[in-house]
């Protein structure tokens, strides 16, 4: 289906939403890859974050039009004000719940796995809105179009979502395995060595197996 202004009514609408939200989500990577380059600073708890979670609700909201029932010109304002209404709720509880909380210190660590939260809840309706999308445009011209949106949606879960399902299963990948006794004693033993320099006088240090002279 080819983006065309022309589109009428519901169906402008929607096509309208998910530009936006595409818009957003560029500002909002922008300011993170920004914290990232300037600063070394990877943190999504800034102000970017608002930007990218409005591009992630956006689609969502988006099919709130339902485009693949027609035009239906009436009901163009009545939609416009749901999709802005549920967008600013959207904001709102990332604001409440994550971005005030995070102004503290100690409450950083709790937001920050809200906001992980609010993020895969949201990738999981969407995936899920999808999905029932193809299913009721099943006999239409838009059931193709949700059917590549879930596709994608459905792949982007599952890199995102896919390794931490793995860690949570199987909590043994997340720390290295300990090291046998003996190659324990033997990095010790390293670590406790010291590289000789030209010029200085030898001198002698203590590793785990006794005086090492340098």
């Amino acid at each position: 289906m080819k983006f065309d202004r022309s589109y009428p009514g519901i169906v402008h609408a929607a096509i309208t939403v998910i530009a936006v939200a595409m818009a957003l989500w560029i500002v909002g990577h922008a300011g993170w890859a920004y914290y990232q380059l300037a600063f070394d600073d990877q943190s999504w708890l800034r102000w970017h974050t608002l930007f990218s979670i409005c591009a992630g609700i956006g689609p969502l909201i988006a099919l709130l039009a339902r485009p693949h029932r027609g035009p239906r010109a009436g009901f163009v304002a009545p939609t416009a004000m749901t999709i802005g209404a549920y967008w600013l709720l959207a904001i709102f509880l990332y604001s409440y719940f994550v971005l005030a909380p995070s102004l503290l210190p100690e409450a950083r660590p709790a937001a920050q796995a809200r906001l992980l939260y609010f993020v895969q809840s949201n990738r999981l309706l969407l995936l899920a809105a999808m999905a029932a999308a193809v299913w009721f445009a099943r006999g239409t011209d838009w059931r193709p179009t949700y059917l590549r949106m879930a596709v994608g949606v459905g792949i982007g879960f599952g890199i995102d979502v896919g390794p931490a399902i793995v860690m949570a299963c199987r909590p043994g990948l997340r720390a290295s395995r300990p090291l046998p006794p003996r190659r324990r004693r033997v990095r010790r033993a390293v670590a406790g060595t010291k590289v000789p320099v030209p010029g200085r006088s030898r001198s002698s240090t203590t590793s785990a197996f006794g005086p090492v002279v340098t």
